[in-house]
């Protein structure tokens, strides 16, 4: 229900971006699946453009990184 269904996702893992909400929702699926204790830690929110930092265990080490998201004029995410 977030998606946009032409959202578009990027990711230092994929060579190019992925187009459409049904990759989009198989990638993140999978995330979660791998990523442990996932957690937001900090929130930027400029508009529709938001940064989000989070934290995440992945075979007992702990990750972090921030999640870009620009949400569309209905406030679902297009990127």
């Amino acid at each position: 229900e977030l998606l946009a269904e032409n959202v578009q996702f990027h990711s230092p893992f994929i060579w190019k971006p992925k187009d459409g909400k049904t990759i989009t929702t198989l990638i993140l699926t999978t995330v979660t699946q791998v990523f442990k204790e996932f957690r937001y830690v900090r929130e930027i929110v400029d508009g529709n453009n938001w940064a989000l930092e989070f934290e995440a265990k992945v075979d007992g080490l702990t990750l972090r990184g921030v999640d870009l998201i620009q949400l569309n004029d209905e406030g679902k995410i297009i990127d």
